[in-house]
């Protein structure tokens, strides 16, 4: 199906990380590397990041920017990787509740001249239910 091969690898593979955030005061994102994912593979070496809110009521947006080690083929053993470098989510929001899906993606070179952003996969919120601000995402592209 050319949309799967468009939409994730060309084997039609997806690569699941995962990130547990506190979104605080101030546009800050603290990453809760206590947080237990058992089996789940974590977003690798996530250094620092941002959030804002973008839009009017009721088409809000929260846009999160992470910057984070990558993940290579080798790793992921298949034909899908994420590059190291800025990732960015972005999820509809209602007030302090987030949407239960959002888009990833990340910034490359187009032919050379100007870097773009090109949607890479999907993510999933939930709640962690210890504390209300925090996010557990779920990233797949």
């Amino acid at each position: 199906d050319e949309r799967r091969a468009i939409r994730w690898g060309n084997s039609g593979e997806r690569v699941r990380l995962v990130v547990a955030l506190r979104l605080l005061a101030g546009g800050r994102v603290e990453v809760l590397e206590d947080h237990n994912f058992g089996l789940l593979r974590r977003m690798k070496g996530v250094r620092e990041g941002s959030w804002r809110v973008e839009g009017k009521f009721p088409q809000e947006r929260v846009k999160i920017e992470l910057t984070q080690d990558g993940i290579t083929r080798q790793e992921t053993k298949c034909d899908v990787d994420l590059p190291p470098g800025k990732v960015f989510l972005s999820v509809t929001t209602l007030g302090t509740a987030l949407g239960r899906q959002g888009g990833v993606a990340i910034e490359q070179m187009r032919f050379l001249i100007r870097r773009e952003r090109r949607i890479v996969g999907v993510f999933s919120s939930q709640p962690i239910l210890e504390e209300e601000e925090d996010a557990l995402l779920e990233a797949s592209g």
